[in-house]
């Protein structure tokens, strides 16, 4: 199976901000200020906003996923053992 076939039948399902429209969208946020490494070509990101329709996908908000990201780190470096912590998955 090729990747067309497994984001056309959602068997892959992109994350992305529930902020933003598409993959053509979140391009060219990563072209300024600074345009990002290895930027993928326009195309690239026209056929995957084509393979992958808004049904197939999953949606987060960037505070939630900020703030969980903060709070998970800060109780990281609190502990006594930060490896072992990092280790916990919710």
């Amino acid at each position: 199976m090729d990747f067309d076939h497994l984001l056309e039948k959602g068997y892959i399902r992109p994350a992305m901000r529930n902020d933003i429209e598409g993959f053509q969208e979140l391009r060219e946020e990563h072209k300024r200020p600074v345009p990002a490494p290895n930027l993928p070509p326009r195309i690239y990101s026209e056929r995957l906003d084509e393979l992958s329709p808004e049904k197939y996908r999953e949606r987060y908000s960037r505070k939630k996923i900020e703030s969980c990201f903060k709070s998970r780190l800060v109780k990281i470096f609190s502990s006594e053992d930060p490896l072992q912590k990092s280790q916990i998955i919710p």
